[in-house]
């Protein structure tokens, strides 16, 4: 976490990538994030948190639980996607 009056940084807990047990396809970062907005709602922090990513997580099932776990988000959405949000 970052703030503008703040010269500290705060690290949020960490997900990583790995092969989970029983799948037999290698994970991705859209399953890890997913498993860290699981694992850490909003209600978790004393204070608001927004979320910042690329273009990777600008997708709709990402969005949808980022708000249902009560997270702000700002992510980068490229040109070629932008049509389906005019």
């Amino acid at each position: 976490m970052v703030s503008p009056n703040r010269k500290q940084v705060i690290n949020l807990s960490q997900e990583f990538i790995k092969k989970q047990d029983g799948y037999q396809k290698q994970d991705c970062e859209n399953a890890a994030v997913k498993r860290w907005l699981k694992k850490n709602p909003s209600k978790n922090y004393s204070h608001p948190v927004t979320l910042l990513g690329d273009d990777l997580y600008s997708h709709q099932p990402i969005c949808k639980l980022a708000l249902e776990q009560g997270y702000n988000f700002i992510f980068v959405c490229l040109k070629y996607f932008s049509s389906n949000l005019i």
